[in-house]
Order: structure tokens, then C-alpha cells, then sequence
């Protein structure tokens, strides 16, 4: 049996962090979450009042923010990992060395690049761009003060997730078969995860998802795995493509 590291992921139900809680199921590492909930000024603690905001900042994550995750390696060392890309990055390096799941992370150089790639336009560019324009137009504007500016900043933000939605409709493969990666590929990448994440996200916010044919067929088959479904269960959400 493989050994891992004590693994602890800092996760609220619905949010981005659904993201690696899927994969870690999907490859079966072990792993402890503390789950999060919005609390004062939509500021991130634990659901259960054992960790408030300012703790979480000064002994997790400086930016307060979620997904963490907390690595305990066997010597004692503990590291903070934060940012998606990163916290997908390194679950993918405990995958296992066969089996469907090894190539989580592209089969290739040139495919985890691709996959690198990928993870820091939708982390970068549809999460903090868009979804942060749409749901935080606060950061960018003072919304009391000039609240015209800030409903400019809600419509920008949602012309910016279009865009996006657009762009990865345009990046998979027009086969019925395959998936971000590339048409052959026969299991799904870390990158098929998030996206998947970001189709629930346009559902949920109104957005016409039927006019991306390829990326609904594509959210459509990651609902039907088994680790997705698991997560979508403990995080109490709703299926987007119930049977």
C-alpha cells in the first residue's frame, strides 16, 4: 500500500475547492477537511467556530482564502500549499504509478504543459477575472460610493465568464470522445475537474450552458464518475445532470 502524507484540505461546499476534493477521491489518497464557511464581511472560517478568519490567516493561508492544503510529511515537516494550480499540481504527484489515474496530470511534457496551461487560464483569467468581478465587485470599485461603477463591474465580470466559456468550448475536442486534453485521451486530466466545477458555477448563475454543446457532453461524463459524485454527495450539492 502506498504511503502519503498526512494530507488536511481546507474546503467550503460549492466553492472552487470541490475542485481538488474530486481529485483526491479520484486517486483515493487519504485525506482530513476542515470545511469553511463564509462568515462576516464574506470572510473564510471553519464551519464548526474552531478556526476563525484571523487564525485561519496567520496559521494557514495569508490571503484567507480557500483551497489549503496542509502537508505533513512522515519527518515532521509541514508546508501550506495554496492556489489552485499548485494545490492540483502536487495531488497529482502522489498519483499512482499505474493504473488509469497515473496520467492525471498529461500523459506528456507537451500535455502537462497543455494542462499547466489550462489551470492558470482558469484559475487567472474565468475564476479571478470573471467570477471575482461578478460575485467580488468590491475589490475594484467602492461600491456605496459609486455604485453605477460597480454594476459595470458585475456586467464586466459576467461578459469576461462568456468569453471564457467560449474559449473552452473552442478548446475541446468536437469528438464525442476524449477529453480537455486531447480526443484520444481515454481518463480525465486534472483539468477536466475544474472544468467541470466552472459549468456548475455558470448553471448556477444563469448562464445558457446548452450553447456550449462540447463542454456540457464533457461536464456530463465527469458527472457520472464515481469520485465526482462522492464529492458532490459529502458537499450536499445538487446534480447538474441528474439520472
Amino acid at each position: 500500500m502506498a504511503s502519503f502524507p498526512k494530507l488536511t484540505l481546507y474546503r467550503a461546499n460549492g466553492s472552487c475547492a470541490f475542485v481538488p476534493h474530486s481529485v483526491l477521491r479520484e486517486l483515493g489518497i487519504p485525506f482530513t477537511a476542515v470545511r469553511m464557511t463564509m462568515g462576516a464581511g464574506g470572510l473564510w472560517e471553519a464551519a464548526d467556530g474552531t478556526l476563525s478568519h484571523a487564525e485561519y490567516r496567520r496559521t494557514v493561508n495569508a490571503l484567507g482564502v480557500i483551497p489549503s492544503l496542509k502537508v505533513e510529511a512522515a519527518d515532521g515537516a509541514v508546508a501550506v500549499i495554496t492556489e489552485m494550480p499548485a494545490v492540483l499540481t502536487y495531488i497529482a504527484s502522489l498519483a499512482p504509478t499505474a493504473g488509469d489515474a497515473q496520467h492525471i496530470a498529461g500523459k506528456t511534457a507537451v500535455a502537462r504543459a497543455l494542462a499547466v496551461s489550462w489551470l492558470a487560464f482558469l484559475s487567472g483569467q474565468l475564476h479571478g477575472r470573471g467570477y471575482g468581478g461578478l460575485w467580488r465587485p468590491r475589490r475594484y470599485v467602492d461600491g456605496a460610493r459609486y455604485p453605477d461603477a460597480e454594476k459595470l463591474v458585475i456586467a464586466g465580470g459576467r461578459v469576461s465568464i462568456a468569453e471564457c466559456y467560449a474559449l473552452i468550448e473552442a478548446r475541446l475536442p468536437a469528438a464525442d470522445t476524449g477529453f480537455a486534453l486531447g480526443a484520444l485521451e481515454t481518463q480525465p486530466s486534472l483539468v477536466d475537474f475544474n472544468v467541470y466545477l466552472f459549468y456548475r458555477w455558470g448553471v448556477e448563475n444563469r448562464f445558457d450552458m446548452d450553447t456550449y454543446p462540447r463542454y456540457t457532453r464533457l461536464a456530463r461524463a465527469m458527472e457520472t464518475r464515481e469520485s465526482v459524485k462522492k464529492a458532490i454527495e459529502v458537499e450536499e450539492l445538487d446534480f447538474k445532470f441528474p439520472v
